[in-house]
Formats: C-alpha cells, sequence, structure tokens
C-alpha cells in the first residue's frame, strides 16, 4: 500500500511538472498572438498590459466536457473608480475608462491589466455547472494560474483549497487579491 502511495504522489509531482510546463508554452503563445500583432497595429487604442494572468484548467464539468469557467474581476483604482467587467468583457472602471481585458479559449483565461494602481479580486468559478446542475465543482477543474507582474519574475500559482472561497449565492470559486501590482490574500470586501 505504501508503494502505491508513493507512486501516485511521484505520478501526481509528474504530471505537475508537465503542467506548469504546459501553462509556460501556453502563456507564452497566448501572449504573442493577442497582444504582438495587435500592439502594433493598434497602439494607440489601447495602452500595453502592465500585468498578465492566464488561467488553465482540463477539469471535465457536469456534462462531460472541458469545464467552462468564467473570471470575475472588480476592484478601485487610487482615484477611487470602481472597477469591474463590461458587458463586452472588457474591464472597464464606472466612467467606462478600459482598464485591462479578457481573452478566452478552451481551457484558458488571458486577463490582461492596463492598469495595477488599486486593488483587484479575481473570481475564477464554475458558474455553468452551478446553473445546470447545482453543483460546485471548481475543485475538480485543475485549475492553475500564471502571473506576469510589473518588475516581478513570472510567477505560477496553484490554485488549491486554501484559495476557495463562498460567494453570497452560494458558489464556490478561486479568489485572488492584487494590491498595487503585488499578489495578495483574497478579501471579500
Amino acid at each position: 500500500m505504501n508503494i502505491r502511495n508513493k507512486q501516485n504522489t511521484y505520478g501526481k509531482k509528474e504530471y505537475g511538472k508537465r503542467m506548469w510546463a504546459v501553462l509556460l508554452l501556453l502563456f507564452s503563445v497566448a501572449v504573442n498572438v493577442l497582444f504582438a500583432d495587435n500592439m502594433s497595429v493598434r497602439a494607440a487604442e489601447a495602452p500595453q498590459p502592465q500585468a498578465l494572468f492566464l488561467f488553465a484548467w482540463n477539469g471535465i464539468g457536469e456534462d462531460g466536457e472541458l469545464m467552462k469557467l468564467d473570471l470575475g474581476v472588480n476592484g478601485t483604482l487610487n482615484d477611487g473608480r470602481e472597477v469591474f467587467i463590461s458587458e463586452q468583457g472588457i474591464v472597464v472602471t464606472t466612467d467606462g475608462t478600459p482598464v485591462g481585458a479578457i481573452a478566452a479559449a478552451d481551457g484558458q483565461l488571458l486577463l490582461s491589466l492596463y492598469r495595477t494602481d488599486g486593488t483587484f479580486r479575481l473570481d475564477l468559478m464554475n458558474g455553468e455547472d452551478w446553473a445546470n446542475y447545482g453543483i460546485n465543482n471548481i475543485s475538480q477543474s485543475g485549475a492553475a494560474a500564471l502571473v506576469l507582474l510589473p518588475g516581478q519574475e513570472l510567477q505560477s500559482i496553484a490554485l488549491t483549497e486554501d484559495m476557495m472561497y463562498r460567494s453570497y449565492t452560494g458558489i464556490w470559486f478561486y479568489g485572488i487579491g492584487l494590491d498595487q501590482g503585488t499578489l495578495t490574500s483574497y478579501s471579500q470586501n
């Protein structure tokens, strides 16, 4: 029995290493595809990203397909303006000023923030299975994140149960905090 547990632990570690390598590759490809060509063409339209968050997962949902996770972004800039995701999927302030953008693909979400001067709350959730089946299964998503912040090295984040929170509607989600461009503990306030 002990040998099997050691083999499972080793297998999980190897799988984790492979997952991080894949995430790093996806991060570099996503940044290049999403920003490299567009930046030269639309440099006047959108500011350069200051922070990048790549979320990736491989969990299977209740419908037997890859989970469809959602990302919520809320916060307050230092000037007091609230930040949220608009209906168009753009991160904006209350007066409509763009603060970031979200790009999505199967099993991936890329958040780029143009500003980091403030406090932000990032919520990664499986709202589809919750809405359709009443299942809180975010912990089975296999989600992880790669984060690139101003003046810092690329960081990998294993989304673990100690990063799970429950909303007032009952849905469980992973929470990440960002304060002045630095990762912090999540605060539901």
